[in-house]
């Protein structure tokens, strides 16, 4: 029996993140193939086995997609404010009003 997918760490680079949800999402696919294929086998057991393993790697991919829409936008806020204040002190420089 396969253990449950962890929760992803909160902290990651996007690269790792997105590597991540990738690898979530493969499994998920992989479980749902599997899934299917033992229903048309009559493998009941099997079937619903899989089918759940494919619902926690669904989970674990989305959980993991949130993460990264976190991160991209945190560093799209950050990089915009480091423009910001490249402006504002190259004005100040010059001596010029904001």
């Amino acid at each position: 029996m396969m253990p449950e997918p962890r929760a992803p760490a909160p902290a990651g680079t996007v690269d790792e993140l997105r590597e991540v949800a990738a690898e979530q999402l493969a499994l998920t696919a992989f479980h749902s193939t599997l899934a299917v294929d033992q229903f048309s086998v009559l493998a009941d057991a099997g079937a619903l086995y899989n089918a759940r393993r494919a619902v926690a790697h669904i989970r674990h991919a989305v959980a993991t997609l949130k993460l990264m829409e976190e991160a991209v936008s945190k560093a799209a806020t950050e990089a915009e404010q480091r423009r910001a204040e490249r402006g504002l002190n190259g004005r100040q420089r010059r001596g010029e009003r904001a």
